[in-house]
């Protein structure tokens, strides 16, 4: 394998340029079709105290996220349970991996609001959502929006041996991408200046004519 110290400097320059143009890219990308869609989500939502259940009509296949706040969410007492649209039980899974808690708690449209739960509608319908303290002791409140987590995983190295959830990858490319573009952008200016300076100065100069 070639290092990258090893290319040309016209081909470090290049590649350079092109990782701080992807990490622009994935931001944008990153930003305009996750994290602000769920944003907004959060922000529309109706938060309801715990104990007192929300009613919520969902599509077949869609993935609702159950966000709390409160002593109950921060201790991880809150418990949820969901019943479909004939009275079935639905499965309600816990968030666990890195998430949006962890890297973009600060743009959350409802401080201290956080993700606890996440479940995904088998069929279309209306879906009853309770989510109440284990202990009867903490309050808090909790509202319905767009899942920021569960739903799938990438596998990565040899063979896809090592898998991580599409939801912490989502996660940290929201504030890694953006940091990598800023950091890696105006090194690239400079090292582009410097090439060109030094392109200019091993230039032959042409000879002058002499009378």
């Amino acid at each position: 394998m070639i290092r990258l110290a090893q290319l040309p400097s016209r081909e470090r320059l290049q590649f350079g340029w092109f990782v701080a143009g992807a990490s622009v890219v994935v931001a944008v990308l990153v930003w305009v079709l996750w994290v602000m869609p769920i944003n907004r989500s959060i922000e529309s939502a109706s938060p309801s105290p715990l104990g007192a259940p929300i009613v919520h009509e969902a599509r077949s296949g869609e993935t609702i996220g159950i966000w709390a706040t409160g002593a109950s969410a921060l201790l991880g007492t809150a418990e949820c349970t969901v019943a479909g649209p004939h009275g079935e039980p639905t499965s309600v899974y816990s968030v666990r991996d890195l998430g949006w808690a962890d890297t973009l708690w600060w743009y959350t449209a409802r401080p201290g609001v956080e993700q606890i739960r996440w479940f995904t509608a088998t069929s279309s319908g209306t879906y009853t959502v309770n989510c109440a303290d284990s202990l009867d002791t903490y309050d808090g409140e909790y509202l319905l929006a767009d899942s920021a987590g569960g739903g799938g995983s990438l596998g990565l190295g040899r063979g896809g041996g090592v898998t991580f959830s599409i939801a912490a990858a989502l996660a940290v490319a929201a504030v890694g991408s953006p940091l990598l573009a800023v950091m890696l952008i105006p090194i690239m200016v400079i090292q582009t200046v410097r090439v060109r300076r030094r392109r200019s100065v091993d230039e032959p100069k042409p000879d002058r004519a002499t009378n």
